[in-house]
């Protein structure tokens, strides 16, 4: 087991989650650099993580068990990225919205199929419009940024369509340099509706996403598309299969060129786990983890060998490695 000193527990809602949609194709990745091993390199003799003792005044997370750690009442809010649905006219999809007043929230809807004009809107249960948004264009993004709720409580993200029908739901883009200074976005994948986590290969050669949607039947995968040489992608392989349970959060890459991930939840199958994969898919460790709903990994410290870990209880985590 991967033993891990507990830094500080972060204010409810305040837990780090894979919320990025943008990504440029150019990242490295997280880890430690060096030089990645390829796909089918022998994997018969992974790097040990070592025992740690307590840093400073910190507890061992071995003293932190979940039921002695009990959780906020609730989380903060969610960015609204969590869903894929059928729009059509007359008919509006509406999901539930926890927010908490000090705790802005961003919507993001985004257009897979169809020649769909979205119009978002958040209101209260009372049924009061309290956001709205719509560009008027067929297949564009509608955003609503940095809304405050007024008020604790349960609102409604409705979804409904101005024009036109379609699915909508949330994609991987690539962001390019231009010569003058701006950036030009590209969507790159067309079969995605939680991408929750991404690397870039080190050879720049592979991009690998975890798609991670919540729900009954839906996929929880890790995924590793082919990048061609104009930037987009190829069909995906599927290197991990989560379902039906808690798939990756986030994840990062370890000295060796291999992929640290964050996935699982006590309330089913293995648990709450660090996750340590070959980019050929192959398990090389596994890490029990103490405290429930890991969100994020990286890697930082002088050395880079210091993993951190988040978790959606507001807690950090830290391990020193030889990565």
């Amino acid at each position: 087991m991967l033993n891990l000193i507990r830094l500080r527990h972060l204010l409810p809602g305040f837990a780090v989650h894979g919320l990025a949609l943008l990504a440029a194709l150019s990242l490295a990745g997280c880890g430690a650099s060096a030089e990645a091993a390829p796909p089918d390199a022998p994997t018969a003799s992974p790097t040990p993580w070592p025992t740690l003792a307590a840093v400073g005044s910190a507890q061992a997370v071995a003293e932190l068990r979940p039921e002695e750690t009990p959780a906020p009442e609730r989380a903060g809010p969610q960015l609204v990225d969590q869903f894929r649905a059928e729009v059509l006219p007359n008919a509006a999809s509406v999901f539930p919205l926890e927010g908490l007043a000090e705790y802005p929230v961003r919507v993001e809807v985004i257009v897979l199929t169809g020649d769909l004009d979205p119009v978002v809107m958040i209101s209260n249960p009372a049924g009061d419009q309290l956001a709205y948004s719509n560009t008027g264009r067929l297949r564009e993004p509608e955003v609503i940024g940095q809304f405050i709720f007024p008020a604790d409580g349960f609102y409604e993200l409705g979804v409904a369509a101005a024009q036109g029908t379609g699915e909508v739901g949330v994609s991987v883009y690539r962001l390019d340099p231009q010569p003058d200074g701006s950036w030009s976005i590209t969507r790159v994948t067309f079969d995605t509706t939680r991408p929750n986590g991404i690397l870039v290969a080190p050879d720049q050669r592979t991009l690998f996403v975890a798609q991670s949607e919540a729900g009954e039947g839906k996929l929880r995968e890790l995924r590793a598309y082919p990048i061609n040489d104009d930037g987009s992608l190829g069909p995906h392989q599927v290197l991990h299969n989560f379902y039906p349970h808690r798939g990756i959060d986030g994840m990062c890459w370890d000295s060796d060129g291999n992929i640290v991930a964050t996935a699982g939840w006590d309330e089913s199958g293995p648990g709450s786990m660090i996750y340590v994969f070959a980019q050929n898919g192959r398990v090389l460790e596994t890490h029990p983890l103490p405290v429930d709903h890991p969100t994020n990994c990286t890697f930082g410290g002088p050395e880079l060998s210091t993993l951190y870990v988040t978790t959606a209880r507001g807690y950090l985590l830290r391990a020193e490695t030889t990565r």
